[in-house]
């Protein structure tokens, strides 16, 4: 396997797991690699000494999505089968989320593509503030249109979650097996508001929906009325807008499912 520069890797060195930075394209059979990493002042990594490494000694490292809590992104060998969250409509890590209030009475759909058949065990959201008297979110997954892309039929159900009790994740225990294509995480907020963890337009927004032509207003997400029911619509509403800006007063809700395996 040939490695790039800036690629995460580990390796055994005798019994101990060591971690390091590719530094430079193969030479020959060997690479060499950053290893002792200390952060520092402004985000900043430095390199306290490097190794020279063959190839076939080093495993390469991936982002395979984030804790529960949604606070920190965590990075293993290829694999499925962690404790970890896929959130839509978001590419950085957890500086990109905020906590803020999502609209009361809407349904955010968030957009979400698959590229190989995968099976879901969990979805999440996470409260970050309780809500007053009454209120409730509930969380799920739509298809959608495969001529237009609208969110459609309703795939998994997350179930209704009372918001008043207790911050942290808000897990569904669910069992989908979703095929390659587009899908729709949706969210809806009802009595008061709650204030949960939401993507950031400035640092984090995929903008899958596009710009408006002044490039100063991106879109993550749809938004549709969506009056108080214990169960989500099996169908999405109709006449959703691209209006829900991260970063403005409509807020874009991490939404995240976790993988059970991929075929």
């Amino acid at each position: 396997m040939s490695f790039v520069p800036s690629q995460l890797v580990k390796w055994l060195d005798g019994t101990t797991t060591k971690y390091g930075i590719v530094t430079t394209g193969a030479r020959g059979s060997v690479h060499v690699v950053a290893t002792d990493l200390q952060s520092i002042a402004g985000d900043r990594v430095v390199s306290q000494s490097e190794r020279i490494i063959t190839a076939a000694a080093l495993v390469p490292m991936a982002p395979i999505g984030v804790s529960s809590s949604m606070s920190d992104v965590r990075f293993a060998s290829p694999g499925i089968g962690f404790d970890c969250y896929y959130i839509a409509g978001i590419s950085g890590d957890s500086a990109a989320l905020s906590a803020h209030s999502p609209t009361l009475n809407t349904i955010i759909a968030v957009p979400f593509t698959i590229a190989k058949q995968i099976v879901v065990d969990r979805l999440a959201f996470n409260v970050s503030v309780v809500g007053g008297a009454g209120a409730k979110a509930h969380a799920g997954i739509y298809a959608a249109d495969t001529v237009t892309g609208y969110p459609t039929s309703l795939l998994v159900d997350g179930g209704e979650v009372d918001t008043t009790i207790s911050v942290g994740s808000k897990i569904a225990v669910v069992n989908a097996t979703l095929a390659p294509g587009l899908y729709w995480f949706a969210i809806a907020s009802w009595g008061s508001s709650t204030v949960m963890l939401c993507i950031d337009g400035a640092s984090g927004a995929t903008h899958s929906l596009g710009w408006r032509n002044t490039f100063a207003s991106q879109q993550a997400a749809l938004a549709a009325l969506q009056l108080y029911s214990p169960t989500l619509p099996t169908t999405y509403p109709a006449g959703a807008t691209d209006a829900t800006n991260p970063g403005s007063t409509s807020f874009v809700p991490a939404i995240g499912i976790r993988i059970a395996s991929i075929s």
